[in-house]
């Protein structure tokens, strides 16, 4: 389960099916936008992305949502695919 951070501006649909970039935010301006889904940097959520591998999933909002990753960029960044939307 991870903790996303803040929103740029209004919630973000989660649709089924979409693919959406998944990372460690890499400044205090790097929110939660459409396309893109931002984790503050802690030391719990840089090690659960970095464990990663393609196949995960990742539940988001206490479960309520479920992505799973499709490709790993690197440590800190994923491609994820929308299995269970809703909004962020």
């Amino acid at each position: 389960k991870f903790r996303v951070a803040e929103l740029a501006g209004e919630p973000v649909p989660l649709v089924e099916g979409e693919i959406f970039e998944f990372g460690i935010c890499k400044d205090d301006n790097d929110h939660i936008r459409p396309g893109r889904i931002t984790m503050k940097p802690t030391i719990e959520q840089n090690a659960l992305v970095k464990a990663c591998q393609v196949g995960t999933v990742l539940l988001l909002e206490d479960g309520i949502m479920e992505v799973k990753v499709t490709e790993k960029l690197s440590d800190t960044e994923l491609k994820v695919q929308v299995i269970r939307g809703g909004k962020l």
